[in-house]
């Protein structure tokens, strides 16, 4: 289940997220969206991150749907 985060941002229960990227204002400045995982420190997926881009908020979720299961803890 996604929630409405911010402006800009929205997230799963497991912390994964789908964004676009905000100025110091807090502002969302980027005209794409971004997927992250539910777990940070892999830098092989921190880097894939940014080289994913999406158009809408909507592709962003399903990919992370696909990629990350809700509940699961895909970094065992």
């Amino acid at each position: 289940m996604w929630c409405y985060w911010r402006e800009g941002a929205y997230f799963r229960r497991d912390h994964a997220s789908v964004f676009r990227i905000h100025d110091e204002h807090d502002t969302p400045v980027s005209s794409y969206w971004l997927a992250s995982p539910p777990w940070f420190g892999d830098p092989a997926e921190d880097a894939a991150i940014l080289r994913r881009r999406f158009k809408t908020p909507e592709a962003a979720m399903a990919f992370s749907d696909r990629t990350w299961k809700e509940g699961f803890n895909n970094q065992s």
